[in-house]
């Protein structure tokens, strides 16, 4: 394969990456994926059905429920993400928090050790007032607890009012291992996000910390080398398309931990996305003038906009704003051109 070709190959690979961004929802972003993988890798007929049936959807799991039932999953699944985030904090004071007493407004902590062979272990479990856990966090990291607590809070009023609490609570507990991977999914699709807008904008990679921790998923994806038919180097995708319609190992041998299931999917992601950055493709890479979205352009031309409606929507904004609109108008209006047929 040319240099071209492989050029043209990595620019849909950029394409790839931006759907998968940019989708309304976890779910959303997966079947984009899975759309662009079979045009891009030309898969079978059959691989996106099959690998869409595979995939732990969230919008499947709750079809049964309403938006109330919706809210309580949400806010279950937002606690869980507060609390994890508090654990991570405080790890560097030897400290993990368990649980909150929403009641009484008390947390239940393990703290923890260093012995003499520098391994870590827990070795007493506390409880700690809320003004006792905010000595050990800074101003930003005070808004996660207080986020966090506000959140234990909606879920009390819940619990209280709403009589079908306990079956929503033990339908969240039941697949948890489901919406874990998808906060999961949900962060890498934050941090590639910011790494993109960040390239749009004009920064170089030297200025992100995200991008560290791409190249590290990528080295862990052990894509292989191969001499091809033309006598270059080149790689095999880490992944195939028989692995993509298999159903993910939700949970580990052990219950308690999950797997990473959810990079079953990522690994794809995070593949295309390098081999984008890697060619001199990424410079079409674009914020919407309009919406700021991201979007690749189609070619080198001076392209602004990421679809024909927000390309219109901004000049009739700005015609509207610079006065040129109620000027037009006017001028129809004295013409006696019906009003229908000018706005």
């Amino acid at each position: 394969m040319n240099k071209d070709n492989h050029d043209k190959i990595r620019k849909k690979y950029g394409s790839l990456v931006v759907d998968f961004v940019t989708a309304q929802s976890s779910d959303d972003a997966i079947y984009c994926l899975f759309q662009n993988l079979s045009l891009i890798f030309e898969y079978n007929d059959f691989f996106l059905q099959n690998a869409w049936n595979a995939f732990p959807r969230i919008k499947k799991l709750e079809s049964s429920l309403n938006k109330i039932e919706k809210k309580i999953i949400a806010l279950l699944n937002k606690r869980r993400e507060f609390l994890s985030s508090l654990s991570y904090l405080l790890c560097t004071s030897l400290m993990e928090i368990k649980r909150y007493d929403r009641k009484n407004k008390l947390f239940t902590v393990l703290k923890g050790r260093v012995d003499e062979r520098c391994n870590f272990q827990y070795f007493k479990e506390d409880v700690l007032s809320e003004s006792s856990i905010k000595q050990y966090l800074n101003d930003n990291e005070l808004n996660i607890l207080k986020v966090y607590i506000e959140t234990e809070e909606k879920i009390l009023d819940f619990e209280k009012t709403f009589d079908g609490f306990d079956k929503i609570n033990t339908i969240y507990i039941n697949n948890i291992d489901i919406y874990w991977g998808h906060s999961e999914i949900e962060d890498i699709r934050w941090r590639i996000k910011l790494l993109l807008n960040g390239i749009a904008s004009g920064r170089n990679l030297n200025e992100s910390k995200i991008i560290n921790r791409i190249l590290l998923y990528y080295r862990e994806c052990h894509p292989k080398i191969i001499i091809s038919k033309d006598g270059i180097l080149d790689e095999i995708p880490p992944f195939s398309e028989e692995a993509l319609q298999e159903k993910p190992q939700l949970k580990m041998n052990n219950e308690e931990t999950f797997s990473n299931w959810h990079m079953h999917y990522m690994i794809p992601v995070i593949y295309c996305l390098v081999q984008f950055l890697l060619t001199n493709q990424y410079p079409f890479l674009r914020l919407c003038d309009d919406c700021d979205n991201l979007y690749i352009k189609k070619n080198a031309t001076t392209q602004r906009f990421c679809s024909s409606k927000c390309r219109m929507h901004f000049n009739s904004q700005k015609a509207i704003k610079s006065g040129k609109a109620k000027e037009y108008k006017r001028k129809k209006r004295l013409e006696g051109a019906k009003e229908s047929y000018y706005g």
